[in-house]
């Protein structure tokens, strides 16, 4: 017999809503929205599946590809474009 976990997830205020929902939607039982958190309850397999970035954020990947063809060139500053004054 799985037991369920009581755990409580922060969030801005006002956000409380959007998080509720999220919730729901992520296997979450007995949603109760509070001042800058929900509480809930959950199984391991449930809490899991709970969303780690907060409402409203960009959901980047973790491992997004570089924007420059190496670290040492995210160091270099940007190249310097036509009329730039240097």
């Amino acid at each position: 017999m799985a037991t369920s976990l009581n755990l409580f997830a922060t969030t801005p205020k006002a956000m409380e809503g959007l998080l509720a929902e999220e919730l729901c939607a992520s296997c979450a039982a007995e949603v109760h929205e509070t001042r800058a958190g929900v509480s809930f309850a959950a199984r391991w397999n449930g809490a899991a599946r709970v969303p780690v970035v907060a409402p409203g954020q960009p959901r980047a990947p973790a491992a997004s590809p570089l924007p420059a063809p190496s670290y040492d060139a995210l160091y270099e500053g940007p190249a310097p474009s036509p009329g730039m004054i240097t």
